[in-house]
């Protein structure tokens, strides 16, 4: 388990991400870049949620990512370039 750190923006709106099995929530605001600094997370999938404190239907936001092990890396970066798929959602476990 290492501490990992997301990096959150917004294109549009003001939102509120968390992370609710950590306890960890953030705000992004359109032009801004903000981090929120985790506590040591395992491998695996991680799922997230936008707070209800943006209203409307963005506390429906939610979502998930996967914590690999840094070895894994190379071979998940070379697979997004050879399908053009973007690294959304993707984290890498520092050994």
């Amino acid at each position: 388990d290492h501490p990992v750190t997301i990096r959150l923006t917004s294109l549009d709106y003001v939102y509120t991400w968390g992370l609710p099995a950590k306890g960890a929530e953030q705000i992004a605001v359109p032009g801004m870049r903000f981090e929120v600094a985790l506590p040591p997370l395992s491998v695996g999938r991680w799922t997230y949620e936008g707070s209800p404190f943006c209203g409307g239907e963005h506390s429906r936001l939610a979502g998930a990512f996967d914590l690999l092990p840094v070895a894994d890396f190379p071979t998940v970066v070379a697979a997004a370039a050879a399908t053009r798929e973007p690294l959304v959602g993707r984290a890498v476990r520092r050994e």
